[in-house]
């Protein structure tokens, strides 16, 4: 077996930094700031890999590039086959690695792989979705911080107080698709049917300007897409109404609540007849009510719950099924943006409302 480039790792040290960064469980690892940050946890693996550090006079902080190249030392030991991306380690010869650079580039990737790989078959839409952080989960904004999935209830009920009139709906998957694309987390994942769109999102977050972003594809069949009066829509949107105990562990003495709330919307709705449908996730179409839903075409995956709020499985797009990782460039975001706006793809058009558009011009100037 190849001995490490760097320095000996014991079969100990070996186990403790395959199980702190759960690389057993897929067959790639991005080394975001938040991933590596693992080793400051208080587990006996976290413990036993920052021992390594220590011993070896390495300091963490001030030397990332040094620490992600002893992680993927450490892991390669297990695995041969691994390769180091920048931040990304992945298993060469089960992952296809697509680096996005350029427009021009993107666009082929993607006709390349959708007509090589059979992804899209008849029947079925296309979805994108872009993240400027390849190291976020694929999951809806709200499970980014605790604190807002524990407290969904209350932080919605607050903006319907400030906003009354512009939150007047019926439907709560109304509700919440007003609050997401004005800013608040909510359980909605924003799906777009342009991957020049989807590209703009991968690289528009300035808090994430020196991490890669990421392109996701879903195709679902016209079946698999609800609209905003299904049933399944309506008990998924619901669950933004309970407090961040409600789940699976707890929906016998919550029923009735729930319940309570569903039939708000819907009067004759008396029992759940599929008990796990909190559970669930599914696309939604809403209804393109507004000019900013209208511009982002009004498509989402909402996602119900587990146990608790809290505990909810991450979502898989076909990209991964089929083993491609779609990651773009981090040092490229700007002249990506730059391309993007001379083919119209822009904040203004993406957002637009008054506020966003005078930013736009008042930026565009300044730069002049």
């Amino acid at each position: 077996m190849k001995k490490a480039y760097y320095m000996d790792y014991s079969k100990e040290e070996i186990k403790a930094f395959c199980e702190l960064f759960s690389f057993n469980e897929k067959e790639f690892l991005y080394l975001s700031k938040q991933t590596i940050n693992k080793i400051f946890e208080t587990s006996d693996e976290a413990l036993i890999v920052k021992s390594y550090f220590k011993n070896h006079k390495v300091n963490i902080t001030n030397s990332p590039v040094l620490t992600r190249t002893l992680i993927y030392e450490a892991l390669k030991i297990k695995n041969e086959d691994l390769k180091l991306q920048n931040y990304l380690i992945y298993n060469s010869k089960k992952i296809e690695v697509y680096n996005i650079e350029n427009v021009t580039k993107y666009l082929s990737f993607i006709n390349e792989v959708l007509k090589k790989d059979d992804i899209h078959k008849k029947g079925e839409e296309s979805f994108f979705r872009g993240q400027a952080s390849f190291g976020w989960k694929l999951l809806p904004s709200i499970y980014r911080n605790d604190k807002w999935i524990e407290n969904e209830d209350l932080m919605i009920k607050e903006m319907i107080r400030r906003f009354p009139d512009f939150l007047n709906d019926d439907k709560r998957i109304e509700v919440l698709t007003k609050l997401q694309h004005y800013g608040l987390p909510t359980r909605l994942l924003d799906l777009t049917e342009n991957p020049l769109t989807a590209l703009f999102f991968a690289c528009d977050d300035k808090d994430s300007e020196d991490e890669d972003g990421r392109i996701y594809y879903f195709s679902p069949t016209e079946r698999e897409i609800k609209y905003t009066g299904s049933d399944l829509v309506t008990i998924l949107s619901n669950i933004s109404k309970m407090d961040g105990n409600f789940g699976s562990e707890n929906l016998e003495d919550e029923k009735g609540r729930f319940l309570w709330f569903i039939q708000e919307e819907k009067t004759n709705f008396t029992e759940l007849l599929e008990p796990d449908a909190i559970t669930k996730w599914c696309f939604v179409k809403t209804n393109l009510n507004n000019e900013r839903i209208k511009s982002q075409t009004g498509s989402f995956i909402i996602t119900g719950t587990g146990k608790t709020k809290s505990d909810v499985k991450e979502i898989t797009d076909n990209f991964e099924e089929k083993n491609k990782l779609f990651i773009v460039d981090r040092k490229r975001k700007k002249d990506i943006m730059d391309e993007l706006k001379l083919l119209g793809i822009y904040e203004g058009s993406i957002y637009p409302d008054l506020t966003k558009n005078a930013e736009f011009i008042k930026n565009k100037y300044k730069e002049l």
